[in-house]
């Protein structure tokens, strides 16, 4: 979130006194970016790189605009489109990347799952998670990662520092490709106690018999129920909602009934208008968080991947917050 803060001695006079100062440094700061915008215009049109994005929808994703703002800083060109298909054009979609020699591909929902089939080789992780985010062509063999798991452990590394409870436990809401890539973050970071829950049980069932080998940690299921819910939100550390309730406009069962300041939220959803239960947390004093950041943080690791070979890519200097337009 991003914070202005008037100056205090902005007053009238100085104002007037510096319109001249101002104005031209408005005209010169506009030519700078007319100048960078047709430059990053003309690599688009002829792009040696290519990569992008599927997904059922992606006409909102901050995607393109994260990748494409990091290669118009390094003046690459290189373009990420985004893809929006439908199941039945899933496969044909990934044999294309190949014979137009993409460099790589995110994977959204609701394909994460529905892709490793497709797929020629996993990574460890991504094996693990039974979710793809990222995809590399490799010599012709389509590989799957999962970068979204990463992103989570440094949110949590993150919040362990700056939040104002300690960490212990969680509540992940949902059992699709991304709440078992929290999952396994979770895990990885030393929680003592997690709990799953999804409306169809069978699915959050599932979730917990395969990760509960990687389990150090106590691992169980609640009922996707008002009270059983409430109660173990008052309960835990940190309520991560995976699910799509945010992008709906909905909460999840429990939410009203068992929020508490103490209680941290993150919800994966970001953008406008701000998610239900982001409003609900901020009305009642928790620390909270929507998915912006890990957006963010997946694309740097994802881009590692793509263009590990060059020693020029330096993602950890690219992949900044100015690159994620005022949500």
């Amino acid at each position: 979130m991003r914070i202005y803060k008037p100056a205090d001695n902005d007053k009238k006079s100085g104002k007037s006194v510096q319109a001249g100062d101002k104005m031209r440094n408005s005209e010169s700061s506009k030519k700078n970016r007319e100048k960078k915008s047709d430059n990053f215009r003309k690599l688009m049109l002829e792009p040696r790189e290519l990569l992008g994005l599927f997904g059922r929808s992606t006409d909102k994703s901050l995607s393109p605009i994260i990748h494409n703002g990091v290669y118009q800083k390094r003046s690459w060109p290189a373009v990420y489109l985004p893809f929006s298909l439908e199941p039945e054009e899933l496969k044909a979609a990934l044999q294309g990347i190949r014979a137009l020699k993409f460099v790589g591909i995110n994977v959204t929902n609701p394909y994460k799952q529905d892709v490793i089939p497709l797929l020629d080789e996993l990574d460890q992780a991504a094996n693990r998670i039974g979710a793809v985010n990222t995809i590399q062509l490799h010599r012709q063999k389509l590989i799957g990662y999962n970068t979204d798991y990463l992103a989570v452990k440094e949110l949590l590394s993150d919040w362990q520092k700056s939040a104002p409870h300690p960490i212990n436990s969680a509540l992940v809401l949902g059992a699709g490709g991304a709440a078992r890539a929290v999952t396994l973050a979770c895990l990885e970071s030393g929680l003592e106690k997690l709990y799953i829950s999804n409306r169809t049980r069978q699915k959050a069932v599932k979730l917990k018999d395969d990760f509960k080998k990687h389990a150090d940690c106590q691992l169980m299921i609640t009922e996707w129920k008002i009270q059983e819910q409430a109660e173990i939100v008052r309960e835990v550390d940190l309520v991560v909602d995976a699910t799509t309730l945010g992008w709906q406009g909905k909460l999840f069962p429990g939410a009203e009934k068992g929020l508490q300041d103490k209680t941290a939220v993150f919800d994966l959803s970001y953008g406008k208008p701000v998610s239900r239960l982001l409003k609900l947390a901020r009305k009642r004093g928790c620390f909270s968080e929507d998915g912006s950041r890990m957006l963010l943080f997946q694309a740097r690791e994802a881009d590692k991947i793509w263009f590990a070979d060059r020693e020029d890519a330096g993602p950890e200097k690219y992949f900044t917050l100015d690159l994620l337009p005022q949500l």
